[in-house]
């Protein structure tokens, strides 16, 4: 952003449609996450780059096989643990990207992601007001 040019200069990851038919909104974001395979104490470095109630889309270094658990550990204003399969994989020149769906394995995560995503929308949403009131 910048203030002085009066501009605001924005980079597409991914483009959705409305064909995707997604049942929960995803929101952008860039979150440091730690990945791990089962109880093994070695951990992954990610990239959080969208969350929904649902899943998550990460991009790292690491090459995971299809329908692998991982379990995260994310670190957003309010720290998230969470349990994850590896539903989607990609390939770049970098990196691979993974598209996630998200297993709930008790009570408190579910209500825990929902918080940080009312939070995170909220946010959003006063970014976005801001924004247009500078105009």
């Amino acid at each position: 952003m910048d203030k002085q040019q009066n501009t605001l200069e924005l980079k597409i990851d991914n483009y959705e449609t409305t064909s995707n038919k997604r049942l929960f909104v995803r929101f952008p974001v860039s979150l440091y996450a730690e990945a791990r395979i089962g109880q093994s104490q070695k951990k992954y470095l990610a990239i959080v780059k969208n969350i929904s109630f649902n899943g998550m889309m990460i991009h790292t270094k690491e090459d995971f096989p299809l329908f692998q658990e991982l379990k995260f550990d994310i670190r957003a204003e309010i720290p998230i643990h969470l349990k994850a399969t590896i539903i989607r994989k990609v390939k770049d020149e970098y990196n691979y990207e993974y598209g996630l769906k998200i297993n709930y394995t008790d009570v408190h995560t579910p209500n825990l992601l929902k918080k940080y995503l009312i939070l995170l929308k909220k946010e959003q949403e006063e970014f976005i007001k801001k924004f247009k009131e500078e105009q």
